[in-house]
């Protein structure tokens, strides 16, 4: 069976990061880490991509690299909608490289679209939490349909809706709101997806909700 050879004399290295570096929500193993720094040591640049926000890639990853090969890191948060670097001192950047949020939305905008997060909690009696492993997040919210994690990115705002989106016909009847049924369960995103829709057409806002089908979104 052929094998893959790593190229030694590649430059830049373009990786995505959930479940590929690190974990949903932990650090990422030393062992990676380490090898991560043997990259950048060589003088390679290390591009990371992920759906997560910018605060999510440091405390996971960044953080635990030597500050003086920080800036040979890039990460590319929110799929890509931000990129941002570090300066010589390891520090993250005070502006990005690029934000098609900021060259999207102005200042209003961006008030009104948490203004509407909010109303979408309020509306739904939805549960918050902050980010946390799946398996906690079940643990610490007793498995309520209603319990989210919620989580501001910036150019991205996600509910995570671990509890319920794979309801059977038994929990999705004790909810007040009504759910409609997909496939074989009832999926509680729908209707939340269907009203901010409505809310955010109605401000007019460059903004497009939309599901994820992994295990968390």
């Amino acid at each position: 069976m052929p094998t893959t050879k790593f190229n030694h004399d590649v430059k830049l290295i373009i990786s995505d990061v959930d479940e590929t570096i690190a974990d949903l929500y932990v650090k990422a193993e030393t062992e990676m880490l380490r090898e991560l720094e043997k990259l950048l040591a060589e003088g390679k640049v290390l591009f990371l991509i992920s759906g997560q926000s910018v605060k999510s890639i440091k405390w996971r990853i960044v953080d635990h690299i030597k500050a003086e090969l920080r800036k040979r890191m890039i990460i590319g948060h929110c799929s890509g909608a931000e990129v941002w670097g570090f300066d010589e001192a390891g520090n993250l950047r005070k502006e990005s490289y690029y934000s098609v949020y900021d060259n999207s939305m102005n200042e209003s905008q961006k008030k009104k679209w948490r203004e509407i997060i909010q109303q979408l909690v309020s509306e739904f009696k939805l549960d918050v939490f902050d980010t946390m492993p799946v398996l906690e997040f079940k643990k610490k919210s007793n498995e309520n349909p209603l319990a989210i994690m919620l989580e501001d990115r910036g150019p991205q705002i996600t509910f995570e809706v671990v509890n319920g989106h794979d309801l059977q016909p038994d929990k999705a009847n004790q909810l007040e709101l009504k759910i409609p049924k997909t496939h074989s369960s009832y999926d509680l995103r729908i209707p939340i997806l269907e009203r901010s829709e409505k809310l955010l057409s109605k401000e007019n806002l460059p903004i497009t909700p939309k599901i994820s089908w992994s295990l968390c979104d």
